[in-house]
């Protein structure tokens, strides 16, 4: 589907004035481009049209984000000064139908105010491409750059805040209509929660938030107060470190195989939290889940404590400075004595870590349902050793884009406490469109999967649905070439150095980083792969050779499998797949025989049927013809099936050629075989006309 078709269908029909206008932006673009060849316009006159054009698209789509949003806010402010008037009598079942009714406008507003910011930086994304395309010039930086500087883009704390607000008032309209729970579970180290995991699309998260936040409040993690804190959020950002042998990844090993008793150690950091946690997480698998211990430690005690220089006697001094309990020292002086010498032991070293933002969702009165949602999930590859520079994991600065992998989903997990049914809300919710069973996943088997996948023997299940296929290794290749020759070349083609652009540059304001409401790339794109391409070509003078064109036409995974573009949900071939399309070529052939078997008896005939011979060479014709395509076809399929490429796989105009061809012969059989008839007919009777 093409993208001006899909902004179509996902605007709201209201707002449909306030989203990008998609198809005018096209038109510029394509009138620059003619001008510029045309040479009825500079480049820099072209350009500033277009910078015109885009600049109030992006104040259109801004104004309206941030009206909408001051309305959402009023709103939500509006209920909850209401709900508090309305906890001292009891409401008529009008007036709650009422409050359930204005509740769920309110999470429908937000959710579709949400998904107006995803698909309209989608639709500025995408122009900008097309932009850099057709007009050999390279804007995408700058107005990328542009465009995470405004509200509707950096605008997941203001979700945050309003996802907050909404929770904190289907809390109190929850105790208003008696749905408050009133069962306290124990939450000991006996019981381990049932965990089961859930993969969602970026566009949905916002609507199953606010679907659970109708049951379930936001369990602050940064905040523990009931009001409206400006800086209020939903998530808070978590980052964990994992440790594993460098060499062996026994414990990932491990953990994939589903062994009993496994062990995952990392340490994990919070958002504005200085504390640094050593967990280590034990693999049950009769629980169907992990049992976590964990304990603190400051942030500059974290390498030696991994070398071994950090002292049992240095713990309990700090332990003791914290005020803590003896009970919790005694827990966690056992706690650290073995993690510290399953380190020494077994030559754990920094392999994987993890980076996401979590929303967590508890009913303090009850633990039988809690659920956990992850947004902006990466993988980063850790330096696989431990080096003796005070860092026990690497710093920003260090990673590289080959090292990081950034999942394509948001991960929900939901843990019920065992022997405890789930609510009718959560099975409608895990059984719904909305959301993915992702069965045993775990972001350090998937991670180490996909970075270590040369050092990995045993796979997730789920794997092979996010491997990287031949397209996207040669991409990836593309676009390492495309990033050397543009530190190379000096020409316009890949780099970045129209004088318009330098301008506009140096008078925009400084670059500032903003939480972004998408997961940031870490570099943003420079050109198109179609100038690297054509650098190369116009370096390569040297022409094919007949057979090279030839072997071309059957080279499907370089000319007729299209680049495509990172999909949120690959497909997943089955290996029938493969067989499928082998019996449909055999059927194609089978036909092809058959037709070509009538065609050699026709010609076979008398000389002197002319029909038989026109209509045979006919058939054979189409017979030859229909081969070649049934080739082209199977070899086109096989190409898409082996990268899983999406869309359609089917032919519709294969068989109906077919049919018209087929037709059209059959009537020429007729027609000829019919004259011919008449023809003899007439000559009969001329005969015997003359005989008489």
């Amino acid at each position: 589907m093409k993208f001006g078709k899909f902004l179509e269908e996902k605007s709201k029909p209201e707002w449909r004035l306030y989203y990008v206008d998609y198809k005018y932006l096209k038109k510029v673009i394509k009138e620059m481009k003619i001008s510029i060849q045309t040479q009825k316009q500079s480049k820099k006159d072209a350009e500033l049209l277009f910078t015109k054009s885009i600049e109030l698209e992006i104040n259109k789509v801004n104004d309206f984000f941030l009206m909408i949003e001051k309305e959402v806010q009023g709103k939500l402010t509006a209920l909850r000064q209401l709900l508090n008037k309305a906890k001292n009598f009891d409401s008529t079942q009008t007036k709650k139908q009422a409050l359930v009714k204005e509740i769920q406008h309110l999470a429908t507003q937000l959710t579709d105010l949400y998904e107006y910011t995803l698909v309209n930086f989608t639709a500025f994304r995408k122009i900008l491409k097309k932009h850099d395309r057709h007009t050999d010039m390279v804007a995408s930086p700058w107005f990328l750059a542009r465009c995470k500087q405004q509200p509707f883009y950096s605008s997941s704390k203001q979700f945050g805040n309003m996802l907050v607000k909404l929770s904190n008032c289907c809390s109190v309209a929850r105790s208003i209509l008696g749905e408050e729970a009133s069962v306290v579970v124990d939450q000991g180290m006996s019981s381990i929660p049932v965990s089961t995991r859930y993969w969602i699309k970026p566009e949905d998260v916002m609507r199953v938030k606010t679907m659970i936040v109708q049951h379930l409040p936001v369990h602050m993690l940064t905040s523990t107060s009931s009001r409206f804190p400006r800086e209020a959020t939903d998530s808070v950002a978590i980052s964990s470190c994992y440790y594993d042998n460098p060499d062996t990844l026994e414990s990932y090993e491990s953990r994939v195989r589903r062994t009993e008793g496994a062990v995952a150690i990392r340490f994990r950091t919070y958002e504005n939290g200085d504390e640094v946690y050593a967990e280590r997480k034990t693999h049950h698998e009769n629980f169907s889940g992990s049992f976590k211990e964990r304990f603190d430690l400051g942030p500059g005690d974290v390498f030696d404590f991994i070398r071994g220089t950090y002292k049992l006697e240095d713990f309990v001094n700090y332990l003791e400075q914290e005020e803590q309990s003896e009970e919790y020292i005694s827990t966690a002086c056992k706690l650290f004595a073995e993690v510290q010498s399953e380190i020494a032991q077994r030559g754990f070293a920094p392999t994987l870590r993890t980076t996401y933002r979590r929303s967590a969702f508890q009913d303090p009165k009850s633990s039988i349902v809690k659920i956990a949602i992850d947004t902006n999930v990466q993988m980063i590859k850790e330096n696989l050793k431990l080096e003796n520079d005070g860092k026990w994991c690497k710093s920003d600065l260090d990673i590289s884009e080959d090292d990081v992998h950034e999942f394509p989903y948001a991960v929900m997990e939901v843990k019920l406490q065992p022997g405890q049914p789930a609510p009718d809300w959560v099975n409608e919710l895990v059984n719904g469109p909305l959301v993915r069973m992702a069965l045993k996943y775990s972001k350090f088997t998937h991670g180490c999967a996909i970075l270590l996948r040369d050092k990995v023997i045993a796979k997730p299940s789920w794997i092979s649905e996010f491997e990287p296929n031949e397209e996207e290794q040669k991409r990836k290749k593309a676009k390492k070439l495309e990033k050397e020759l543009s530190e190379l070349s000096e020409s316009d083609e890949l780099q970045f150095n129209d004088d318009i652009w330098v301008e506009q540059e140096n008078a925009a304001p400084a670059f500032n980083e903003h939480e972004g409401l998408l997961p940031d790339s870490k570099k943003l794109q420079s050109s198109s792969l179609e100038d690297v391409r054509r650098v190369l070509d116009a370096r390569d003078k040297s022409r094919p050779s007949l057979f090279t064109k030839v072997q071309n036409l059957f080279d499907f995974d370089q000319r007729f499998v299209k680049d495509g573009k990172p999909i949120m949900t690959r497909m997943k071939i089955e290996p029938k797949t493969y067989f499928a399309n082998e019996r449909t070529f055999l059927q194609w052939m089978s036909f092809c025989v058959i037709i070509q078997g009538i065609g050699i008896a026709l010609i076979s005939f008398p000389s002197t049927n002319f029909v038989g011979l026109i209509s045979g060479v006919c058939f054979v014709a189409i017979s030859v013809g229909f081969m070649a395509y049934s080739l082209f076809l199977f070899r086109w399929r096989s190409a898409r099936i082996r990268n899983n490429q999406p869309g359609r796989y089917d032919d519709f105009w294969g068989p109906f050629t077919l049919f018209c061809v087929m037709t059209a012969a059959v009537l020429v059989n007729a027609i000829l075989f019919i004259s011919n008839q008449l023809f003899l007919l007439s000559e009969q009777t001329v005969n015997e006309f003359y005989n008489n």
